[in-house]
């Protein structure tokens, strides 16, 4: 079966939950971006914000699933190139309460403008109202 990325990776920056970071922690995550400690203390704000108190060095899978979308969807926002770009949300939104999933996207909205959400039903990609 192909996954969400192979199948619409080309189109769009895809945040899926079944693969949601690279590196085992934040720091480490945040190296790939070449991020300074400035993007790390914006997005440990924006976390804390969430209910969710980000340690750069704790092991992500030590996160509920719910706190690793929403830190992942929320370091994406902050490190997308700033134009448009077309982000897919595979089980993200499915994933947290109704309540998360309004104050992630808001979050994502106000990190980036620019960007169009969209999430992944039954019928394919789908724009989030």
């Amino acid at each position: 079966m192909d996954t969400a990325l192979k199948l619409y990776g080309q189109e769009f920056c895809v945040i899926d939950t079944s693969n949601l970071f690279v590196c085992t922690n934040i720091a480490d995550e945040l190296l790939l971006y070449s991020a300074d400690n400035s993007l790390l203390a914006v997005l440990t704000a924006q976390c804390a914000g969430l209910g969710i108190a980000l340690d750069p060095r704790r092991a992500l899978h030590t996160y509920s699933g719910g706190e690793q979308a929403m830190i992942c969807c929320a370091l994406l926002s902050l490190v997308l190139p700033r134009r448009p770009v077309r982000v897919l949300l595979v089980h993200i939104v499915e994933a947290l309460s109704v309540r998360n999933a309004q104050k992630i996207l808001h979050l994502m909205q106000a990190n980036a403008p620019q960007m169009t959400i969209l999430t992944l039903t039954e019928e394919g990609p789908v724009a989030y109202v």
